[in-house]
């Protein structure tokens, strides 16, 4: 939707503050080493963990996921697809999943 790109993104701020304090620490870097009690990252920054889950998430092409890691321009990145689709009155929906054996129709 053409002017509220901004509204696309999950604000960690928020989940942040919603928690106890310090328990949330929120580094975007990379991981370049681990131990068993330490995550090291390209800054030079050792992270510690009591416990350690890894998350990589699924791989989405746009709009679904945007390559940027700021909201200036992931919001750019959202408004260039944008412009690459047409206006039209007529939708059609292609694979909206399938059908589980036994559902009857």
């Amino acid at each position: 939707m053409t002017g509220h790109e901004h509204e696309a993104f999950i604000p960690y701020d928020v989940v942040e503050r919603a928690g106890p304090a310090g328990i949330l620490t929120r580094i975007q870097d990379v991981a370049v080493g681990l131990t068993a009690t330490q995550v090291r990252v390209a800054s030079g920054e050792a992270v510690d963990y009591g416990y350690l889950a890894v998350a990589t998430g699924p791989w989405q092409p746009l709009p679904a996921q945007v390559v940027a890691t700021e909201r200036e321009e992931a919001c750019r990145e959202l408004r260039g697809v944008q412009r690459l689709i047409k206006p039209s009155s007529r939708i059609a929906i292609v694979g909206g999943g399938r059908r589980r054996s036994g559902d009857g129709e």
